[in-house]
């Protein structure tokens, strides 16, 4: 061990004297050793995997006289908050707009985005804001579409009807007392025009015509024609005998007409709205 105050004196004064005799006099060596370990350092990240560390130093003694170095580390670490860190929801771009929901007159259409980029982990928070939007779109007004059969077209024998526009049903031949400058084949208002076209002198060129004929009125109902463009998608069939089966009528009535104008019907397929 390490010598006292009073060793060394005692020895200072011997070292003079074996001094002359060739001798030297010293401490002897003290070989180091460690001290504890200190305290663990701050880990070097909150998450994720970080390092702490804690030091210790030869100093319990430290060497002296030439004694030997402490063996070992002055340095210790270990791994600490492995758990990993919490990753916020980010937002995709949005992807392409939907289909619009109508051709015109207005429609909306909508597009969408997830949150993965990247998804929320380990208690990371949600996207903020909205997964999806819309718009309006094809706000151009529609076109008129045609009208339906039966339902948006009406016959009249006492002039045009409120609410309707009309094709004029006329035949030169009959007597005044018959009545037929004051009937109409009408359809509604606010539709697209049929194309409806009264004949009295045989088909229109260009057109396909179905013939109104009342075999038991002698008045020239062989050439009178009802008649539509040739790409109409109404097609028309007359029945002098009452309606015809399978198919929806209009009937086309002049009570101040005696000739049978009582079971005369315009027939065609009922459809939904004609485009």
């Amino acid at each position: 061990g390490s010598l006292t105050k009073k060793q060394k004196k005692n020895c200072k004064k011997s070292e003079k004297k074996v001094t002359a005799c060739g001798y030297t006099c010293s401490e002897p060596a003290v070989d180091g050793g460690w001290s504890d370990f200190g305290d663990w350092s701050e880990c070097s990240a909150s998450c994720g995997g970080g390092i702490k560390t804690r030091f210790r130093t030869c100093t319990n003694p430290a060497p002296e006289n030439g004694g030997a170095n402490c063996e070992g580390e002055a340095e210790k670490a270990e791994p600490c908050n492995t758990d990993p860190c919490p990753v916020d929801g980010g937002w995709t771009d949005f992807g392409d707009w939907s289909e619009c929901s109508a051709s015109c007159g207005g429609g909306s259409q909508s597009r969408s985005r997830t949150c993965a980029n990247p998804a929320p982990a380990h208690g990371g928070n949600d996207c903020e804001g909205e997964a999806g939007e819309s718009r309006e779109c094809n706000t151009d007004l529609c076109p008129p579409r045609l009208p339906s059969w039966p339902e948006d077209f009406k016959w009249s024998s006492a002039g045009v009807p409120d609410g309707y526009t009309c094709m004029r049903v006329l035949e030169f031949a009959e007597p005044e007392s018959h009545t037929w400058t004051d009937n109409f084949f009408c359809w509604k208002n606010g539709m697209a025009d049929p194309g409806l076209r009264w004949s009295m002198a045989g088909k229109i060129a260009g057109q396909k015509c179905t013939n109104t004929h009342e075999a038991a009125d002698p008045h020239t109902w062989e050439d009178n024609f009802v008649c539509l463009p040739a790409d109409s998608p109404y097609n028309f069939k007359w029945n002098s005998a009452g309606p015809l089966g399978g198919l929806d009528c209009i009937q086309w009535l002049e009570t101040a007409d005696p000739d049978t104008w009582a079971d005369n019907y315009l027939c065609a397929e009922r459809g939904g709205d004609v485009n």
